[in-house]
């Protein structure tokens, strides 16, 4: 995950490209291992906004869209939680179809507090935020397990699960 937005972010670079909208990445490692306390796997992008003071209020937050395991898996495509917003997972259904890649969606309970609207959207809180999550099918057989190495990456899936996310953020960017 982290290596495909680093090369998000260089090709936008590269590129020159000026989204509409603020993109703001976040990488982080451990999965949320804090000394003392229970790991969690996911922590709240709250979190990370609140590092600084004043951070959080700064901007409005309108999605979250968390990467895991984009580099290895058992499957043949991307999957996409549909507990956040099932816009944005119909964005990323329609950059997944114009890279030929597969995306499956994996049905959670969609929380209607936290539908994302696109233009206009109010949320304030990234607690607020409808969260949607990418990764490759059948990451889980390795992640947290001692067979989850480099060498299981494979440069091909990293290259479509990149174009998928590129082509969504674009989207999304204007």
């Amino acid at each position: 995950g982290v290596g495909v937005m680093l090369e998000l972010i260089r090709s936008w670079r590269e590129t020159g490209y000026q989204p509409k909208r603020t993109f703001m990445f976040v990488a982080y490692v451990n999965e949320g291992l804090e000394y003392g306390k229970s790991p969690r796997l996911e922590p709240e992008a709250i979190e990370f906004l609140a590092a600084k003071a004043g951070f959080s209020r700064a901007y409005n937050v309108e999605a979250i869209l968390t990467l895991r395991g984009l580099g290895g898996g058992t499957g043949n495509g991307l999957v996409v939680s549909t507990g956040g917003s099932l816009h944005l997972v119909e964005i990323l259904h329609q950059a997944a179809r114009r890279a030929s890649v597969g995306l499956a969606r994996q049905d959670v309970p969609l929380d209607y507090r936290t539908v994302w609207l696109g233009e206009g959207a109010t949320s304030h809180d990234a607690n607020e935020a409808p969260t949607v999550t990418m990764w490759w099918e059948g990451y889980e057989a390795y992640s947290h397990t001692p067979a989850d190495t480099l060498d299981i990456v494979s440069a091909d899936r990293l290259e479509k699960a990149g174009r998928t996310l590129s082509g969504a953020l674009l989207m999304m960017g204007r």
